[in-house]
């Protein structure tokens, strides 16, 4: 039987990538199918290595039949201040969550379409973490925040072609209780400032000595007040005696004059 050569697909978009043998080179010669013709143990795969959203455990979520292109997008920000006379100095470096975009087309060949879209849809609803496995490299812990697909019938309206974007998460370690025997046995917690006197003095009616003090210069100065009053009185009196003396004595010698 004679060799068939491969078709020449051209690579444009609605078109699925064709599995082929890592080796293929070597089937126009003939050299493929001798080696695997002594391969009894399957060393030999004639698989390529795919691309699909899987989960921790390397489950596949989403296995489409071909990736159209893949962005990568990554950032690492320096931290600057300035200095004397218009310099600035750098002293960290600060890396930016990784991003993803993907372009995924499905036909039916790997995975049904409406179990691509629902896939899909979930995935980008969700929390959940996935891990884009590519050929090259493997990008862990990303979460679906956009997703857009089209049905042209330019290309198909069997073909769907999604666009997909990730963002990478990192999870932080989550604090870990647990409960004890009685209150006192758990671990203590600051809570602020906290008053380390033995016997805290209750609260009284008790005046301050600045109180006091205040207290006793007016009860002083009401008792001057007082004592000035009283003298200013004791003297008017006086000064009223006398001269209402002096005023009958004048009329006295007043009247022998006149008489």
């Amino acid at each position: 039987m004679p060799l068939i050569p491969f078709p020449d697909v051209p690579p444009v978009a609605g078109v699925p990538n064709l599995n082929r043998l890592p080796l293929a080179v070597g089937v126009l010669t003939g050299v493929t199918q001798a080696i695997q013709g002594l391969d009894y143990f399957n060393l030999l795969s004639d698989a390529v290595p795919q691309w699909i959203i899987a989960d921790d455990e390397g489950h596949a979520l989403v296995q489409p039949d071909a990736v159209v292109d893949l962005s990568f997008k990554g950032e690492q920000r320096v931290a600057t201040y300035p200095v004397e006379q218009g310099s600035f100095a750098a002293y960290n470096k600060v890396a930016q969550p990784q991003e993803l975009t993907l372009r995924l087309s499905c036909g039916g060949r790997n995975m049904s379409r409406d179990l691509f879209l629902a896939e899909l849809q979930f995935l980008w609803a969700s929390l959940t973490l996935v891990n884009v496995v590519t050929p090259d490299a493997t990008y862990r812990s990303f979460n679906i925040d956009r997703l857009d697909y089209q049905r042209k019938s330019s290309s198909g309206l069997s073909l769907i072609v999604a666009e997909i974007h990730v963002s990478e998460i990192r999870t932080s370690a989550q604090a870990a209780y647990s409960n004890t025997a009685q209150p006192s046995g758990s671990n203590p917690q600051s809570q602020g400032w906290v008053c380390t006197a033995a016997n805290t003095p209750s609260m009284t009616n008790n005046l301050t000595p600045l109180q006091t003090g205040l207290t006793a210069i007016e009860t002083a100065y009401q008792n001057t007040v007082q004592s000035v009053t009283a003298i200013v009185n004791a003297v008017t009196d006086e000064a009223t005696q006398v001269m209402s003396g002096v005023a009958a004595s004048l009329e006295t010698a007043v009247s022998g004059l006149v008489t």
